[in-house]
């Protein structure tokens, strides 16, 4: 067997044939249209292969990108697209996969990891579900009542010209997956996980006045179940109080039976306009997390927590890990904290639904939990 190893331009074609015939069997859709940025051949070193019988018969994608943080930029991976071919499992191949793909993220500068599962094979390698979103399940019953005038418009062709408005919008949101405008066109030409799953998705720019400059959009996808029209919010960006007052619209001009809205616990503005119309449950991000680099980490997020603290406090704040027992630490002048596994850490630092815990000292608690974008979003892998 040959690898783990980086894949040449020349092996994406038979990488995705490999996935397609698992993921997309029988369908018409490739994850090599939907994934443009994961198999491009800019990216190919980071698809991850092991060779035998002189084919390519297990592999690992890595999408490497930076995160904005409330004016931190955070280089984060991006994990997808695992599969072996099913005559050769069994053999830990995608555990090595695995494994190389994660070393590979750290010696790139990633901080911390987003797998899209929760398989076993993530959770032995210290993915953890972690993270929190506020869900909302709106339906045609709940008070759905705007507070704007808000005027939709359904984009129908994807083009450089009609996104830029759209992408500086998305460039203003404190929290974000940093796109260029290429990017975002290749995404929404692709429809990750759309078409493929029998979704139709939709991009929506709102605006305050008919024919007036849109200052909010989203990212809508609809499916009827048993006879009804489902819809969920992939992505959102821009003013919170006219994104708020769509949802009449939206049922209106879709039909909507259900709206789903995964909204990320930092985004309280939005929050507080859309528990006037319903309560939300709490569910961990999509996927699982893993923090790779603690140190490193913290350093690029300095910005964002000394924002946050007092000079004083900052400078209380220590972290790091330790030597010869190898566990990582974060502490202040109130308390100390030390994690035998990063499971624990990530958990730690992103929340979780279930965790309660101890009560974290007062600066802590003025950082924790750190921020996250939605990565169900367009950059989802």
């Amino acid at each position: 067997m040959n690898g783990p190893r980086g894949a040449v331009p020349k092996e994406i074609g038979e990488i995705v044939e490999l996935v397609d015939r698992i993921f997309r069997p029988n369908s018409p859709s490739s994850m090599g249209q939907e994934f443009p940025l994961l198999f491009a051949e800019r990216n190919a070193e980071n698809l991850r292969v092991i060779e035998a019988d002189g084919k390519i018969v297990s592999h690992v994608g890595l999408w490497m990108g930076k995160l904005s943080l409330f004016g931190s930029e955070v280089t984060s991976g991006s994990l997808g697209a695992v599969c072996t071919d099913p005559g050769y499992r069994g053999k830990g191949l995608a555990t090595k996969l695995v494994e190389d793909a994660i070393n590979r993220a750290i010696r790139q500068g990633a901080g911390v990891l987003f797998v899209s599962g929760e398989r076993d094979l993530y959770r032995r390698a210290g993915c953890v579900p972690a993270g929190m979103n506020w869900i909302y399940s709106f339906s045609p019953a709940d008070p759905l009542e705007g507070e704007e005038r808000v005027f939709l418009r359904s984009m129908e062709s994807i083009s450089s010209s009609r996104l830029y408005p759209l992408l500086e919008i998305l460039q203003a949101e404190p929290v974000r997956y940093r796109r260029t405008l290429g990017e975002f066109v290749e995404l929404l030409r692709a429809d990750p996980c759309g078409a493929a799953l029998n979704w139709t998705s939709r991009l929506i720019s709102l605006s305050p006045e008919e024919n007036s400059r849109a200052t909010a959009y989203l990212y809508l996808r609809t499916k009827e179940e048993e006879g009804k029209l489902e819809g969920v919010i992939r992505e959102y960006a821009g003013d919170r109080t006219l994104l708020a007052s769509a949802l009449p619209a939206l049922f209106d001009e879709y039909g909507l039976h259900r709206l789903r809205w995964e909204v990320p616990n930092w985004d309280f503005p939005l929050k507080v306009q859309l528990e006037r119309m319903k309560s939300p449950a709490v569910e961990p991000v999509l996927g699982t997390l893993k923090v790779l680099d603690f140190p490193g980490l913290m350093e690029e997020l300095r910005p964002y927590w000394e924002r946050r603290l007092e000079r004083k406090e900052a400078a209380e704040v220590r972290f790091g890990v330790r030597s010869g027992g190898g566990k990582d630490y974060l502490k202040t002048k109130e308390a100390s904290f030390s994690f035998e596994k990063r499971s624990d850490l990530t958990r730690f630092l992103f929340g979780h639904p279930k965790d309660k815990g101890e009560e974290l000292p007062r600066v802590l608690q003025k950082i924790l939990p750190l921020p996250l974008p939605n990565p169900g979003c367009l950059n989802y892998i």
